[in-house]
């Protein structure tokens, strides 16, 4: 599983083995922990073009 260098969000690399669903909540985990250290209560759909930078 590698990760994203600006938030460390995880994806899975060619030679990881399939876990769809387990890779989907990894990512949903991550991204939480993102939101909610971006401020303005994590969840927000401004804190997701916030940390898009739209």
């Amino acid at each position: 599983m590698a990760v994203t260098p600006t938030y460390n969000l995880p994806y899975p690399v060619d030679s990881d083995p399939v876990d769809v669903a387990g890779d989907i909540e990894l990512l949903a985990l991550a991204v939480d922990t993102a939101l909610g250290s971006a401020g303005g209560g994590g969840g927000a759909v401004a804190d997701v073009f916030m940390l898009m930078g739209a």
